[in-house]
C-alpha cells in the first residue's frame, strides 16, 4: 500500500449504509497487487448496502444495540430494551425503554446515547420509551410516539453533532470542505415522571387472559398455542 503522498486514486462513489450514493469522488490510497487468491466454490453473500430492508447490517445492529445497553448499564439504572430500527436504515433510529425511577432519568438515558461510542454518528433519532413498549416492536414504538409525545415540549434538536461522508443530508459544497456535522433529535416517547401514576391506563388485555382466549379457540390461532 503507497502512501498517500506516492499516489492516489479517486474512488468513485460508493453506495453507502443509508442506501445512497452519498460520498462522492475522494481521493483513496492504491494498492499494488501482486497476486490473488480465489475459491473455487466461493459463498457470496451478496449483501449490498442498498436501500431497504438493508440486509448488508443483518446482525450487525444486534451487536450495536448490546454495546448500546451495556454503556448505558454501567452508567444509569432501569434500562429494558435498546433495538436499532433496521427499516430507518442503519442506527438511523435508536429506541430505549426505560423503568423510569427519577426526574431527568428519560433526558438522561437519550443524552447518554446520544453521544455513545455505539452509536457514533449515524443514529440521527434516539426514542425512550417506558418499559411497557417492546422497542424491538415497531408497532408499539409508533404507538408511544402517537400518543405519549407532545412534540414541543418532548422533542429537542441537537446540533453540531458529529457526521461522516455518507449522510446524504450535507450539501455537496460543505461536504467538499470536510464540515459533516449535522443535527439529531432526542425523543421521549414516555410517561412524564411526576405524573406517571395519574397516566391514562393503557387499554389491554392481560397475558392470563390473552392466552385463555388462545386456548379457547385455538382453532383460530394454530400458530399461537
Amino acid at each position: 500500500m503507497l502512501p498517500p503522498e506516492a499516489e492516489t486514486r479517486v474512488e468513485v462513489p460508493f453506495g453507502e449504509w443509508a442506501g445512497y450514493y452519498a460520498s462522492g469522488g475522494r481521493p483513496m490510497p492504491v494498492f499494488k497487487v501482486r497476486a490473488i487468491l480465489h475459491r473455487n466454490n466461493p459463498i457470496l453473500q451478496g449483501n449490498p448496502p442498498s436501500r431497504f430492508p438493508p440486509v448488508w447490517s443483518v446482525g450487525r445492529h444486534i451487536q450495536v444495540c448490546a454495546t448500546l445497553w451495556n454503556e448505558l448499564d454501567n452508567q444509569i439504572p432501569g434500562v429494558k430494551g435498546v433495538w436499532c430500527i433496521d427499516d430507518a436504515a442503519f442506527r438511523g433510529m435508536t429506541v430505549i425503554s426505560l423503568h423510569q425511577t427519577y426526574a431527568g432519568h428519560a433526558k438522561q438515558a437519550a443524552l447518554l446515547a446520544l453521544g455513545s461510542s455505539a452509536n457514533m454518528r449515524l443514529s440521527r433519532y434516539i426514542i425512550i420509551v417506558d418499559e411497557d413498549i417492546d422497542p424491538s416492536n415497531t408497532s408499539e414504538v409508533l404507538w408511544a410516539l402517537g400518543t405519549r409525545t407532545d412534540p414541543k415540549y418532548t422533542t429537542e434538536f441537537i446540533d453540531g453533532c458529529w457526521g461522516g461522508p455518507g449522510n446524504p443530508m450535507v450539501p455537496r459544497d460543505k461536504l467538499a470542505r470536510g464540515e459533516l456535522e449535522y443535527s439529531r433529535a432526542i425523543i421521549l416517547a414516555c410517561k412524564p415522571y411526576h405524573w406517571m401514576k395519574d397516566f391514562p391506563k393503557a387499554v389491554t388485555s392481560s397475558p392470563e387472559l390473552q392466552e385463555k382466549i388462545k386456548r379457547k379457540w385455538a382453532e383460530l390461532f394454530p400458530d399461537q398455542v
